[in-house]
């Protein structure tokens, strides 16, 4: 039986945006529901992850069993003394904060916890998730999470102390190899016959 098919998101940011969209492909969108601090939030979700579902923060719990906290430290934990009333033993918390231990997050919760980190792939389907399995995750919980992550990713498992130097490779790599790309690109055009700059950036890219 699949314990984690409704997902709720807090902190619609691009990494909890990005989410969403990925956990609606996993799911379905129907089946994504986030809490927002603004209408400008709300906007967002409709227009990026169309069917889901704006809820008040208290109810969040009560609408999903896999919540998905995308917000700051300092918020934390004002956000879990919202959603603790609804809270259950069966209920996954995933922080996406890679700065925060997660026996901090699991004496704060019944349930299991465990850390997530995206990549700017996982925008489009595609890029690399790191998952840190954390205390109270069972490995049949670990392998259904695993499984909606593959929906929009590649997901590998991680030891928590691993966590900053595999999220420089998984997101920040990317980004400097697509800066050393475009550099190519541009300095191509300082030669005598340069290319246009779309074929350029196919054949720098291949």
């Amino acid at each position: 039986m699949s314990e984690y098919r409704t997902v709720g998101v807090v902190g619609l940011g691009r990494m909890g945006l990005t989410l969403a969209s990925g956990f609606g492909r996993a799911v379905g969108p129907a089946r994504v529901y986030a809490a927002v601090r603004s209408p400008a939030g709300a906007d967002r979700l409709r227009e990026t992850v169309p069917g889901a579902t704006v809820v008040p923060l208290p109810e969040l719990a009560g609408h999903a069993r896999l919540l998905v906290l995308c917000v700051r430290n300092a918020d934390l934990p004002e956000v879990l003394d919202t959603l603790r009333p609804r809270l259950t033993e069966r209920h996954l918390v995933i922080t996406v904060n890679n700065g925060l231990p997660l026996r901090t997050l699991a004496e704060a919760v019944p349930g299991p916890v465990a850390k997530l980190v995206p990549s700017v792939g996982n925008e489009i389907g595609a890029g690399a998730t790191l998952l840190v399995p954390g205390p109270r995750l069972t490995a049949p919980g670990a392998e259904e999470l695993l499984g909606l992550l593959r929906a929009f990713s590649e997901p590998y498992v991680i030891e928590e102390g691993q966590g900053r130097t595999a999220t420089d490779l998984a997101s920040c790599g990317p980004a400097l190899l697509a800066g050393a790309a475009r550099a190519m690109v541009a300095a191509q055009r300082e030669g005598g016959a340069p290319l246009p700059d779309d074929l350029a950036e196919r054949l720098v890219t291949q």
